[in-house]
C-alpha cells in the first residue's frame, strides 16, 4: 500500500505486486497539507490525517482493504500533524491542542485512548505548554516536557503505561526520569540499548539500575556507526557499518530481542540498500510481536519484507516499480512503499538569508517549454520566489502535456504582487494551491514565466549599511515588533525584527544586510559579518507555530529546527518572519548558517547532560547574527552555576527567573539553551 495525493484529497492505494495493478482505492481525509502519519498495528495499517477542519482522523486498513473509522471524539490540532504525532514501538501518538483543552492521544492494537490533559488532578495546574523529546539512540523512552499554569515543569511518558494513562515525573536527572517511564511499561526494566555517541559509534547495553555503567553489546560481526530502530515492545532493529569508517563498509543488521537477547541477522532484506540510505532517506521499519515479517520501506527508494522464521526476503526497487503497468489515475512515479508520507513537491525555494527551503519526497519539474528569453528580456527581469494561488488546465495540450493558468502571488520590492501566467507542464507533475515555484519576472512588462528550478538565484550583499529608523508595531509576548529602515548607498531596505526587554536597536548603527528575491534579512547588526566564520549546515524543521501576525506583509512563525552535521544533531529553536503568501511545512530541508565557534560549542555540549535550567541574568552585548541578539546568560543547575555566550530567541525576550531547557557541561560550566519554556 502506498499513500498518493488526487488532486486536492488524498488516496490509499493497495496494490498488488503480481497482477502489477491498484487493487483498491481508499479516499482519506486531509487538508492543504496532505500530512499522513502511519503505524502497523495487528497486521493492519493505522492512518491519522487532518482534515479540512484540522480535525484528527484516523483510519484503520487491513491488508484486504478493509476500513475502519476509529473514534477520535472529534479533537481538533492547532499545530501540523507531524508537529506532535509519531510512531513508536506499534503505537501511534498524538498531542493535540483545542483551544484550553489538551489531548494525549494513543493508538495501542487498533484501539484509541484520549486523555484530557486539563483534568488530571495529578497535575498542580493545567499544562500551557508541550514539547517533545522523541526518541533517540541515547535515550530509553520518549517523553514529553510540560510546562504548567503556576510555572512548574513536569515530564509525561512519551507511551502510555499498564493502567492506560501516561506517568508523570518531576526527576531532574534524566535517566532517573527514564527508569520511572520504562517501570510503568512492559519494556525492560533492566537492560536497555543506547548508542555510544563517540566515534566509532557502537551499541552498549545499560543497567538502568547503575546507568553509569556501560557494556558493549555483543553481535557476531562489529557493527559500527549503529543506529537503533525501536520495533515493538519487546523487538529493535539495529543497523550499523561493517567498518569504522561507514564509506568502506557494507550495511549490516540485526533483530535484536530485548526480553531474550537473541539477535538474528536480516542484513539480506538490505541487499538494494547502502548505509546512506538508511541513514538519509528517514526509513521506517515495522514488525508486530507476534507476527514473523519485518517490513522496510526507505522513503519510497526501495522496500524489503523479509519473514524471520524462514529466512525469505522479497525486496523491489522504484525503478523495478516504475515498469509496472498502472491505472490512468495512478500514473504517478510510484515510489515503493508499503506505507509512507504523501509525496511532495521537490522545488528549489528563495524565501531569505538562512531560510531556502525545498519540498522533501516527490520530484516536481516545470519543464521550459519556451525558448530562452531575448538577451534584453533577461537582463531586464529577476528571478523571484512565487506562491500558487490557483492552478487550472485550460484544455489547450501541446505535445501531451497540459496548458495551465497559474495565479501566482510574489513579493517585488517588498510589495505583494499577482500575476497571471500560462504555460505547458508536466503531466506528472503535482500542483495545488500553496505550493512554491520559480519565476523570472519583467518588472517593465509586468510578465512572468515560470523558471526551471535549477536556474541560479541571485544574492546581493549591502555592505556598510546604517539604520534611519526603528518603527514599533506592538508587542509579541514581552518584547516589542519593529520595523528596522536601513539606508545603504541612497537606497531604503526594510527589514521585521523583535526588540526583547533590555534590548534596543539604535538608529545610526552600521548593519550588513542581504536582499535575495525581493526580500531583505539583516545579516548582522552593529558588528561585522564575517562570512569565513560561518558554516552552511542542513537542517530539518521538525515544529512550526504562528507566534503573531503583528506587523503588514509577515507573519512571525517559531521553527524547531534538527541540524545535521558530521555526524552529530542538534536542535535550534528560532522565529522568523515570513512574507504573506509563502508558506513553511513541517519536513522542509533548510541550509542554516552559524558560527564555527557556536557549532563547535552546540556539538560538543550535545553530547553531554541536558535538563530543565533558571535563568539568574541576562547581558545583552549590543549586536546582533542575524535577527538574533548575542548576550551572555547565567543559568542555574541543580544547584551549579553555569554560563552561555550565544545568541537567544528574541520572540523569548527571556528575564530572571525564567525556566528553560539546556544542554551542559557540568566539568566546565558551559551551557547552551535549546527550548524556552515561554512557547
Amino acid at each position: 500500500m502506498l499513500v498518493v495525493p488526487d488532486n486536492d484529497k488524498l488516496v490509499a492505494k493497495l496494490y498488488d505486486m503480481g497482477d502489477q495493478k491498484v487493487e483498491k482505492e481508499i479516499p482519506l481525509a486531509t487538508n492543504i497539507f496532505k500530512e499522513v502519519v502511519p503505524s502497523y498495528q495487528n497486521g493492519a495499517f493505522i492512518l491519522a490525517t487532518k482534515n479540512q477542519e484540522d480535525k484528527l482522523q484516523l483510519k484503520q486498513i487491513d491488508s484486504n482493504g478493509h476500513t475502519t473509522n476509529l473514534e477520535t471524539q472529534n479533537v481538533a490540532l492547532e499545530s501540523f500533524l507531524k508537529t506532535n504525532t509519531y510512531n513508536y514501538r506499534d503505537r501511534l501518538v498524538a498531542y493535540a491542542k483545542n483551544d484550553e483543552q489538551q489531548y494525549y492521544i494513543q493508538v495501542y492494537n487498533g484501539k484509541v485512548t484520549i486523555l484530557n490533559l486539563a483534568n488530571d488532578k495529578r497535575l498542580s495546574a493545567r499544562p500551557t505548554n508541550i514539547s517533545f523529546n522523541k526518541l533517540n539512540d541515547t535515550t530509553f523512552v520518549p517523553y514529553w516536557n510540560a510546562n504548567l499554569k503556576d510555572d512548574s515543569n513536569v515530564q509525561l511518558s512519551g507511551i502510555l503505561n499498564t493502567q492506560n494513562t501516561y506517568s508523570i515525573s518531576r526527576e531532574t536527572d534524566e535517566r532517573n526520569m527514564e527508569k520511572q517511564f520504562l517501570e510503568s511499561t512492559r519494556l525492560n526494566q533492566n537492560q536497555m540499548l543506547v548508542v555510544n555517541t563517540n566515534y566509532p559509534k557502537q551499541i552498549y547495553q545499560v543497567n538502568t539500575n547503575q546507568p553509569s555503567k556501560e557494556t558493549l553489546l555483543k553481535t557476531p560481526k562489529p557493527l559500527y556507526q549503529a543506529k537503533i530502530h525501536p520495533l515493538n515492545l519487546a523487538e529493535s532493529l539495529l543497523i550499523g557499518s561493517t567498518e569504522k569508517d561507514e564509506q568502506n563498509g557494507k550495511l549490516i543488521a540485526y533483530l535484536y530481542n530485548e526480553q531474550n537477547h537473541r539477535l538474528l541477522d536480516v542484513s539480506s532484506m538490505f541487499k538494494h540498500a547502502t548505509y546512506a540510505d538508511i541513514t538519509s532517506l528517514n526509513p521506517y521499519f515495522y514488525k508486530n510481536e507476534n507476527e514473523n515479517n519485518v517490513y522496510f520501506d526507505a522513503s519510497g527508494k526501495m522496500a524489503a519484507v523479509l519473514d524471520v522464521k524462514t529466512g525469505k526476503t522479497n525486496s523491489i526497487t522504484a525503478k523495478e516499480i516504475s515498469s509496472f503497468k498502472t491505472s490512468a489515475d495512478a500514473k504517478w512515479t510510484l515510489f515503493i512503499a508499503f506505507l509512507k508520507d504523501s509525496p511532495a513537491l521537490s522545488i528549489n525555494w528563495l524565501i531569505w538569508v538562512l531560510i531556502s527551503v525545498f519540498f522533501l519526497l516527490f520530484s516536481f519539474v516545470i519543464p521550459l517549454v519556451s525558448r530562452p528569453f531575448k538577451r534584453k528580456n533577461r537582463a531586464e527581469s529577476i528571478l523571484l520566489q512565487a506562491t500558487i494561488l490557483s492552478a487550472n488546465e485550460t484544455g489547450t495540450y501541446i505535445n501531451n502535456q497540459p496548458r495551465v493558468r497559474f495565479l501566482l502571488r510574489f513579493f517585488y520590492k517588498g510589495e505583494a504582487k499577482e500575476i497571471t501566467v500560462h504555460q505547458v507542464i508536466s503531466s506528472l507533475s503535482q500542483i495545488f494551491p500553496g505550493g512554491q515555484v520559480m519565476i523570472r519576472y519583467n518588472p517593465r512588462k509586468n510578465k512572468a514565466i515560470l523558471v526551471n528550478e535549477n536556474e541560479p538565484v541571485p544574492e546581493e550583499r549591502m555592505i556598510s549599511a546604517r539604520l534611519t529608523a526603528v518603527r514599533p508595531y506592538g508587542a509579541v509576548g514581552r518584547g516589542t515588533v519593529v520595523e528596522l529602515e536601513f539606508q545603504a548607498d541612497s537606497k531604503m531596505y526594510k527589514v521585521p525584527a523583535i526588540e526583547p526587554t533590555s534590548f534596543h536597536f539604535e538608529i545610526g548603527k552600521p548593519a550588513e544586510l542581504m536582499e535575495t528575491g525581493g526580500i531583505t534579512r539583516l545579516l548582522a547588526y552593529n558588528t561585522e559579518y564575517k562570512k569565513e566564520d560561518m558554516l552552511e549546515l542542513t537542517g530539518t524543521v521538525t515544529s512550526l507555530k504562528t507566534i503573531s501576525s503583528a506587523i503588514s506583509n509577515y507573519t512571525l512563525v517559531l521553527m524547531d529546527i534538527s541540524v545535521q552535521a558530521e555526524d552529530s544533531t542538534f536542535m535550534i529553536q528560532n522565529s522568523q518572519f515570513i512574507p504573506t503568501g509563502l508558506t513553511v511545512q513541517i519536513g522542509m530541508v533548510i541550509p542554516v548558517q552559524i558560527t564555527q565557534e557556536d557549532f563547535s560549542r552546540r556539538k560538543r555540549l550535545s553530547q553531554k547532560k541536558e535538563g530543565s535550567a533558571t535563568i539568574t541574568s541576562v547581558s545583552y552585548f549590543g549586536y546582533t547574527r542575524g535577527e538574533r541578539p548575542v548576550s551572555r546568560v547565567e543559568l542555574l543547575i541543580n544547584g551549579q552555576k553555569f554560563s552561555a555566550n550565544t545568541t537567544i530567541e528574541p520572540a523569548a525576550s527571556l528575564q530572571n527567573g525564567d525556566t528553560v531547557w539546556a544542554q551542559y557541561d557540568e566539568a566546565n560550566g558551559d551551557a547552551i539553551i535549546v527550548r524556552y519554556s515561554q512557547f
